[in-house]
C-alpha cells in the first residue's frame, strides 16, 4: 500500500517492544482466514480476530478506547486475569461504501485494541464438559473477582471510568443525558425518561418501576456490565480470563446481576451460576427485565 493511501492513524496506546499492525495488515490476515466454514473460523468474540496462537485484535465502530482503559484500570487493580493490551489506535472511515465524487462524506472513528489472545473455553461451549467440583470451584472464583470489582474504590457516580457517560445499551438512542450522573436518583430519573420515551402510554408501569428502584439505596461498584458464558474462559479447572470489558462502568450493585441475565444464552442454568457467584437482587432484576423487554425488543 502506498504511503499516499494509508490511513491517518490516531495512536492512544503502544506498549513499548510491539511491533505495530496498520488496518492494511490487519484486514489481509482476516481475508485469508474468509475460506475458512463460518463455525471454524477463529472469531474469538464480538469484534475479535486471532491474529496469532497469542495476539488477538478486536476493531470496529462499536469499538472504543474506553475498553483498553477498562482493562489497564483492572489488569492494575485487580488479580483478575484480562487481556493485556498491547496497542490501540483509530482512523476514519467512511459511513458508506458507495459515496459518488458528489456526496458530502462523513466519517466515524473505526478503533483497533490489540491484546492477548487469552487461553481457555467460554463457559458457554465448555461448562457441560466439567464435573460438579470443577463448576464449583469456577463459581467460587467468579464470586472472589465480583467482590474485587466491587471493592474498588471511586463509585462516587454513576458513568463509565474517569467520569465518562453511561455506556450501557440500554439508554442507547434513548436517553437525552447520559451522565456520569452524580447521585442514584438522577440515573433513575433518566432511566424513566428513557422510558417514557419509548412508551409515553404507560404511566403505570413508570410509577411501578419507580417504586421498586426508590425502594433500597443501593451502593455504586465498578461493574463488568456484560457477564455473560461467553465472555467468561475456562481452563484446567479454572477462570483463565474475563474478557468484553467495553461497557464496564460505575453502577449500582445490583446492576451487574441484571445485566449478566439480560442477554440470550443457551445456558438454562445460567441463572443459577449467577445466584451463586453474585447473588440476586430479586425486585431489582424484575424492574430490569420489564425496562429490558420494554426498551431493548
Amino acid at each position: 500500500m502506498s504511503a499516499e493511501n494509508k490511513p491517518e492513524l490516531k495512536l492512544y496506546y503502544l506498549r513499548p517492544g510491539f511491533e505495530l499492525i496498520e488496518p492494511h495488515e490487519v484486514e489481509k490476515r482476516q481475508e485469508a482466514l474468509s475460506s475458512i466454514k463460518p463455525e471454524e473460523r477463529p472469531l474469538f468474540f464480538n469484534y475479535t480476530w486471532k491474529l496469532s496462537p497469542t495476539l488477538a485484535v478486536k476493531h470496529g465502530e462499536r469499538v472504543t478506547f474506553r475498553e483498553a482503559q477498562n482493562m489497564f484500570f483492572i489488569e492494575q487493580n485487580t488479580t483478575i486475569p484480562v487481556p493485556k493490551v498491547y496497542a490501540v489506535y483509530s482512523h476514519p472511515m467512511p459511513n458508506r461504501l458507495d459515496y459518488t465524487e458528489d456526496d458530502e462524506k462523513t466519517y466515524y472513528e473505526h478503533t483497533y485494541i490489540f491484546m492477548d489472545l487469552l487461553p481457555g473455553a467460554t463457559v458457554e461451549k465448555s461448562w457441560d464438559q466439567w464435573d460438579q467440583a470443577t463448576r464449583l470451584n469456577v463459581q467460587n472464583e467468579l464470586k472472589t473477582y465480583v467482590e474485587e470489582l466491587r471493592r474498588l474504590p471511586g463509585g462516587h457516580y454513576i458513568g463509565s471510568l474517569n467520569h465518562g457517560p453511561v455506556t450501557d445499551w440500554l439508554l442507547e438512542n434513548k436517553a437525552d443525558n447520559y451522565g456520569p450522573f452524580n447521585s442514584e436518583e438522577e440515573f433513575n430519573l433518566e432511566l424513566r425518561k428513557a422510558f417514557f420515551k419509548v412508551h409515553p402510554e404507560d404511566c403505570v408501569v413508570a410509577d411501578r418501576l419507580d417504586g421498586i428502584l426508590a425502594a433500597h439505596k443501593h451502593k455504586i461498584k465498578f461493574t463488568h456490565n456484560d457477564l455473560k458464558p461467553s465472555n467468561i474462559l475456562i481452563k484446567d479447572g479454572h477462570i483463565s480470563g474475563i474478557i468484553d470489558w467495553g461497557l464496564a462502568g460505575w453502577y449500582p450493585d445490583y446492576w451487574e446481576y441484571g445485566s449478566a441475565t439480560r442477554i440470550r444464552t443457551s445456558r438454562q442454568d445460567w441463572n443459577i451460576i449467577l445466584d451463586r457467584a453474585i447473588g440476586r437482587p430479586h425486585c431489582e432484576v424484575h424492574m430490569l427485565d420489564q425496562l429490558v423487554d420494554m426498551l431493548l425488543f
